[in-house]
């Protein structure tokens, strides 16, 4: 099938969780691979210098603002900042999100699922309300929102970040319907990726190399991502894991969700002991 790569070359896009994985990398391919002006969101910025640094003679490309997502105020903020300075934005990507460490729903805090889903769901949210009515009406427009593989199969140890990514795959789909010849609305679900989500996991040494070799790189979901923007699919499952997860889940949902559920338990890997 032939992909019109040009139709998002030169555009405007705001993309959150640019400091690192999935977010970062697709921000690198729109900028070096299409001339996309990116305005960068993240909370640390010592990792967006050096990510500028490695765009090299592509770094007047990345502009960024500092603050966190999961404050709606933030987004009233940016908004106002586009508005004032009368920048023409074509299209927002919502990237971070947060992966808390694995534990059953009687472990889990009510402040703690609060935390998730302000992170992973509101966040997308706040950025729908407040930057969708200053995108630039005279061209096409895009939203995308990084759901996850956990919003298609269900397995112990995930409720809260299932639950807010579950909630971020439906929000998308029914906006995607409801803005349908008016903006490209795109889901995407990455199977497990080499990001630094798992850094709150406390994984060894071992257990990251581990999980590393049955990861998906950022680079590869980035690419395959953009590839689906373009097209303007609604909804995208990216990775190889997440594609057979996901089809085991559609003919048997309890027999899979068991069966994953046990591998994991039984794996004896650190981060899965309170599953």
């Amino acid at each position: 099938m032939f992909i019109n790569n040009k139709k998002i070359n030169g555009k405007t896009f705001i993309i959150s969780g640019i400091s690192s994985g999935i977010g970062k990398e697709i921000a690198r391919e729109l900028i070096e691979k299409h001339g996309v002006k990116v305005y960068g969101i993240a909370r640390n910025e010592q990792r967006i210098l050096d990510f500028k640094q490695e765009l090299k003679n592509k770094d007047n490309l990345l502009g960024y603002f500092l603050f966190d997502v999961s404050i709606e105020e933030n987004w009233i903020n940016l908004k106002k900042y586009f508005y004032e300075k009368d920048i023409k934005i074509n299209g927002i990507i919502n990237c971070a999100g947060i992966l808390p460490k694995f534990s059953t729903f009687e472990n889990t805090s009510v402040k703690d699922f609060r935390n998730i889903i302000d992170v992973n769901f509101y966040s997308c949210i706040y950025a729908c309300e407040h930057i969708l009515p200053i995108l630039d009406k005279t061209t096409l427009q895009y939203v995308v929102n990084v759901a996850s593989s956990a919003s298609l199969v269900t397995f112990s140890g995930i409720s809260g970040y299932a639950s807010s990514k579950s909630a971020l795959k439906s929000f998308t789909l029914c906006l995607a319907s409801e803005l349908d010849k008016k903006v490209n609305v795109t889901c995407i679900c990455p199977g497990t990726t080499d990001t630094g989500i798992f850094r709150n996991q406390n994984a060894t040494e071992k257990e990251s190399r581990l999980i590393k070799k049955i990861c998906s790189s950022p680079q590869k979901i980035a690419k395959k991502s953009i590839k689906a923007i373009i097209r303007g699919k609604k909804l995208k499952i990216v990775g190889y894991d997440a594609k057979l997860m996901n089809f085991f889940y559609k003919l048997a949902p309890n027999l899979t969700s068991k069966i994953i559920s046990k591998i994991l338990k039984k794996s004896g890997l650190s981060i899965f002991k309170q599953i």
